[in-house]
């Protein structure tokens, strides 16, 4: 897995591991996950200005955390 492998070979100052758990209205995940895509279009859009000399590579996954009794 290549993030498991970024802790071991690549230096701290070129990587960041985040992680947020947050209660959340299931009702809004269709919000939440527009708001990731514009968030890695934004990304792409300022940092990818034609002077790239590395490719990064940027995670984010939502999904739930608790198990709905209905779903079961």
């Amino acid at each position: 897995m290549k993030a498991e492998e970024a802790l071991d070979f690549v230096p701290v100052e070129k990587r960041e591991f985040i992680t947020m758990v947050t209660p959340a209205n299931p009702k809004k995940l269709k919000e939440m996950k527009e708001k990731i895509r514009t968030f890695y279009e934004d990304l792409r859009d300022q940092f990818n200005d034609g002077n790239a000399t590395e490719v990064f590579q940027i995670s984010m996954q939502v999904f739930p955390l608790t198990i709905d009794e209905e779903e079961k």
